[in-house]
């Protein structure tokens, strides 16, 4: 598997050259079948914008658009291909299918390339979360389920007949239950009542030989904090500061890097957006395979040279979801990245 190149093409075709077991962390955030159409303005030579340019892009998915996948999914036979032909028949020929369709199949893939000791974290909001999990736990086994993260996140109130919206759903799946897959959790703060009466020494805990718990004691030593949980309060990018619709802050992002993956390991971003997970992962020096589309990806490979990445990049025909960076972005995030980058080196010194 080449490194440090860029991969222009249908990403399941280049999915299916990966060799098997060799990505460790792979993190997607596919489009949500929300209908939005995402635009976005190039000039040509004349100061014009061409009308295919336009529309950047739409994750409005089509049935016409998929009939071949989900032919594909149903002629494999076993556990996803009944999945998706009881799907069929509960929900009919419509884009929702058509949108399940195409990502069986990636995601299919993404299982025969993630290492066995490797994790994946899927992306998503209520629109298609019930939909992905069921697939998800056909295709990955739900055994190897391991966590629904909610990211909630707080922006300006809107409507008045229903709660607010404030939150994205990742979930969160391993290869197999082996030992030796890389897991360490974000430490969170006690809680107040706690902090009163232990403050920070570690909390010893036991048994007596009943089995009944007995009152937890006071250690010498003081404690990191307690173990992260599955909700995770992330401040959103406000839409002023974004480049991008969808854009996500690195901190999300840094976080599943981090948390289940080590420096140097592969992570691979197959629905690469914005480029969030450049600048997550490429501060950190692990190596990135991205997958985006848009002819200015050629701009892509000095970026990562500047951040010391290797990174591949891929264009899915079906997807055509992920526009990564303008061109404006570009120049701004090169910038930023290599600021961010100068100051983390800086610091481990």
């Amino acid at each position: 598997m080449d490194t440090n190149c860029l991969y222009w093409g249908d990403n399941l075709s280049i999915l299916k050259k990966f060799d098997p077991d060799s990505i460790h962390l792979i993190y997607l955030d596919p489009p949500f079948n929300s209908k939005r159409d995402y635009n976005v303005i190039f000039h040509d030579d004349t100061g014009a914008a061409p009308p295919a340019q336009i529309k950047a892009f739409s994750d409005t998915w089509k049935w016409h658009m998929a009939v071949d996948a989900y032919k594909e999914v149903i002629s494999q036979g076993g556990t996803v291909s009944k999945l998706l032909g009881a799907m069929h028949d509960a929900i009919g020929q419509n884009d929702v299918l058509a949108y399940l369709s195409i990502m069986a199949l990636r995601l299919q893939e993404l299982h025969r390339v993630l290492h066995k000791d490797g994790s994946l974290f899927l992306h998503c909001d209520p629109t298609a979360s019930h939909y992905l999990k069921l697939l998800l736990d056909a295709i990955f086994v739900k055994t190897n389920y391991r966590n629904e993260i909610i990211w909630h996140y707080r922006k300006w109130p809107s409507g008045k007949a229903q709660f607010q919206r404030n939150h994205d759903t990742i979930f969160f799946y391993s290869k197999t239950d082996s030992k030796e897959r890389y897991f360490k959790a974000h430490m969170m703060e006690r809680t107040a009542s706690t902090l009163k009466r232990f403050g920070t020494k570690k909390i010893i805990s036991g048994y007596d030989d009943q089995g009944n718990r007995v009152p937890s004691q006071m250690s010498d030593e003081d404690s990191l904090g307690v173990w992260g949980d599955d909700v995770w309060d992330i401040a959103r990018i406000p839409p002023i500061k974004q480049r991008y619709e969808t854009q996500k802050p690195p901190a999300l992002l840094k976080r599943i890097i981090e948390t289940t993956s080590q420096e140097g390991q592969i992570v691979l971003d197959p629905f690469a957006g914005c480029g969030t997970t450049i600048v997550s992962g490429g501060i950190s020096t692990f190596s990135m395979i991205l997958c985006c589309s848009h002819y200015i990806l050629n701009l892509l490979p000095f970026l990562g040279a500047l951040v010391g990445i290797s990174f591949f990049a891929t264009l899915s025909k079906y997807t055509l979801h992920f526009l990564i960076l303008g061109v404006v972005s570009n120049v701004i995030g090169i910038g930023v990245i290599f600021y961010q980058r100068n100051k983390y080196l800086g610091k481990r010194k």
